[in-house]
């Protein structure tokens, strides 16, 4: 599986917290999308993950009217391992979970680790059943503790603006990018209108809409955090 090569770990940005409201076809809100907005980057990696997880890929849903899907993947790099927060909407109903997924054939040494990454993940995280595809692994914590607020995880994501991020900077505006660091991929479906968004190290990354990705990526953070359980041994 082809994966971009980034050294650093996931750093998140300090949260930051706003007074949400439910909103409901945000994705109507924003400029229309372009090709670019259509096509994930990384598809080939995200794809991957989302069958060893046993999804198909969101753009490639059917999400009767009504229906909204959110999903935040973060990583491609060397870290493991990766997030995808997934947060669906039906009307009031609002459900959500934490999807770890990572590249096997990175499997790191036995001299940086002794135990292996399968059984790391699934120790340190508290898996269950680890999903496959090709290259790509991907499991679900049996718990989070504390139980997230899905609902208001959501409406808070939602104040944010996350169905309007784009990827491009506003006009007129530098983007500085650092050639280390961590991927985000933004996918957000609602009903039949489909929009991803991708930013490299936005928590330091100036222009655009990075500063607002920022943010959801520090709104997720407890997430990843209820679900790990290793407080000795950590992966490389």
């Amino acid at each position: 599986m082809r994966t971009a090569v980034i050294r650093a770990r996931v750093l998140l940005a300090t949260a930051v917290l706003a007074a949400p409201s439910l909103a409901v076809s945000l994705l109507a809100q924003g400029a229309p999308p372009t090709r670019g907005d259509l096509v994930p980057k990384f598809a080939e990696d995200i794809d991957a993950a989302a069958a060893a997880a046993g999804l198909r890929p969101l753009r490639a849903e059917r999400v009767p009217r009504g229906r909204r899907e959110l999903r935040v993947w973060v990583g491609f790099g060397l870290g493991i391992p990766m997030s995808l927060y997934r947060i669906r909407a039906d009307g009031q109903t609002v459900a959500g979970e934490l999807v770890l997924w990572w590249d096997h054939s990175g499997e790191w040494p036995p001299e940086d680790n002794p135990e292996g990454m399968h059984a790391w993940v699934a120790r340190a995280f508290a898996c269950g059943a680890i999903g496959r595809r090709g290259d790509a692994e991907a499991c679900r914590p049996r718990t989070l503790l504390p139980a997230p607020d899905w609902r208001a995880l959501l409406a808070e994501l939602d104040s944010l603006g996350i169905a309007t991020l784009r990827t491009r900077p506003t006009r007129g505006t530098p983007l500085l990018v650092p050639n280390d660091g961590f991927g985000v991929v933004i996918e957000v479906r609602d009903g039949a209108r489909y929009r991803t968004a991708y930013f490299h190290n936005p928590h330091s990354s100036v222009g655009g809409d990075a500063g607002r990705a920022a943010v959801v990526l520090a709104s997720l953070r407890g997430v990843r955090q209820a679900a790990y359980r290793d407080s000795t041994t950590r992966g490389p």
